[in-house]
């Protein structure tokens, strides 16, 4: 059985970690390492005001002066881990005691550790100087506060082609959600790429009209990487390479309010112009990333004609957007080929099955040959070889489309059984019985 999902895991691109403690790190540049090192808030959110100075990672612009201030004294940034002592000697920021800075190299083995996990997910993590580090962009918008690294599944080439970011409120009228999945589709049609969060509501329609209008989508994450990463519904664009998946925080940072305005910053910074759907007047995060932007002048937004006494548009109107309607059509992708007929299913016995159902009814599968259908969610991981974020994500799936159920006392699933051939007879199937009655063979 094991080898059945073995075949899964390997379609997902995932690779289970060696538990011996023996495995060398993950691919990362040494630059990279030494940044997750000094900078990697592991822990969830909490009052970082009362945490010990010494205890407390680098932000982008003290990991930007100390690097700026080794090269300048001729020093070797990377053999910091080595001897911080020596290297550090005469360094006077305040900020960035040697104490502190030693406490942090000190995370390095549980850094590795983390990372290692991270890619038996498929997460990836660039920093600055890697490849498909959007650095010129960001740099351009940020400067010294671009982010140490980003953590990412996906297309990494998606990252420097910039793209339209489209952005509004989880909860909204259905007419801006509409109008949000119209703009994704007509943004793919012209060959852009659809930039926004991964929150409901307008994100999240934006996005699926991207795939719908045959296009590609970053979206941007500010809590929940590694638990986005294992959702079926990614499994078909990620296969693509129609999506890249992206934060700036670890893969399995919860969510706090800096996260996800430190997100929304990225958003505005990595598109090349931002359409604002629907926002709330003077709060919320859709509100505020756009007037943020606007007054560091990043990009021309555009937000759509929603009314309303609380509608945020017509005060971003006001501070320097521009109304929807003014913004120039996008003008239609050019297909490679335009004396090529278009495709068809005509004659297809049923539509080809997509990749992310196979993985999901393989899942399945390997459930229901469990010899306890019933378990709950760590003893599936463990039962099935997933990680603890894939089981949960594959589980609540099935739960959602009824082909498992939740029990209580204790918490469980069960996964109903395989449901029976209900195939429609052929013609020679069927036969005539008394009264004259069709009956099947």
């Amino acid at each position: 059985m094991h080898e059945a999902w073995d075949a899964v895991q390997q379609a997902m691109g995932v690779m289970e970690a060696p538990d011996d403690g023996t495995a060398a790190p993950p691919d990362v540049s040494p630059a990279t390492r030494l940044a997750l090192i000094l900078t990697l808030r592991l822990a969830g959110p909490r009052d970082f005001s009362s945490e010990p100075p010494q205890l407390r990672p680098l932000d982008a612009a003290e990991l930007t002066r100390l690097a700026r201030w080794l090269h300048e004294q001729g020093r070797d940034a990377l053999a910091l881990p080595d001897s911080p002592e020596s290297l550090l000697a005469g360094q006077a920021d305040r900020t960035m005691p040697t104490e502190r800075i030693v406490a942090l190299l000190d995370r390095k083995d549980a850094i590795d550790d983390a990372v290692r996990r991270w890619a038996a997910q498929g997460i990836w993590v660039i920093g600055r100087k890697d490849p498909g580090y959007p650095r010129a962009r960001l740099t351009a918008r940020l400067g010294d506060a671009i982010p140490p690294v980003l953590f990412g599944v996906g297309s990494r080439r998606l990252l420097e082609a910039g793209g339209t970011a489209i952005v509004g409120s989880r909860d909204t009228h259905v007419a801006s959600l509409t109008l949000a999945q119209e703009l994704g589709a007509e943004e793919a049609r012209a060959g852009r790429t659809v930039i926004s969060g991964g929150a409901r509501g307008v994100d999240e329609r934006a996005v699926q009209g991207a795939f719908l209008g045959g296009g590609s989508a970053i979206v941007l994450l500010g809590d929940g990487l590694a638990r986005q990463a294992a959702k079926v519904v990614h499994a078909d664009p990620l296969a693509a390479g129609t999506l890249a998946l992206l934060s700036p925080y670890a893969p399995d940072a919860t969510f706090s309010t800096a996260n996800a305005m430190g997100r929304n910053r990225l958003i505005y910074c990595l598109a090349d112009e931002t359409i604002v759907v629907a926002s709330s007047r003077g709060t919320g995060g859709t509100f505020v990333g756009a007037r943020d932007a606007l007054r560091r002048g990043w990009g021309p937004i555009w937000v759509a004609p929603t009314g309303g006494l609380h509608s945020g548009n017509p005060l971003l109107l006001h501070l320097g957007a521009h109304p929807l309607a003014k913004r120039p059509a996008p003008p239609p992708r050019q297909r490679e080929d335009k004396t090529a007929p278009p495709t068809t299913d005509i004659g297809k016995d049923r539509p080809t099955e997509s990749p992310g159902e196979t993985l999901y009814q393989s899942f399945l599968a390997c459930w229901r040959k469990l010899p306890e259908t019933a378990a709950t969610l760590p003893e599936l991981a463990a039962a099935l070889g997933l990680t603890p974020e894939q089981a949960r994500a594959w589980v609540f799936q099935a739960v959602e489309r009824r082909d498992a159920t939740r029990l209580t006392s204790p918490v469980r699933y069960a996964v109903h059984p395989d449901p029976p051939d209900l195939r429609i007879p052929e013609p020679a199937d069927v036969h005539h019985g008394p009264g004259g009655r069709e009956q099947i063979a």
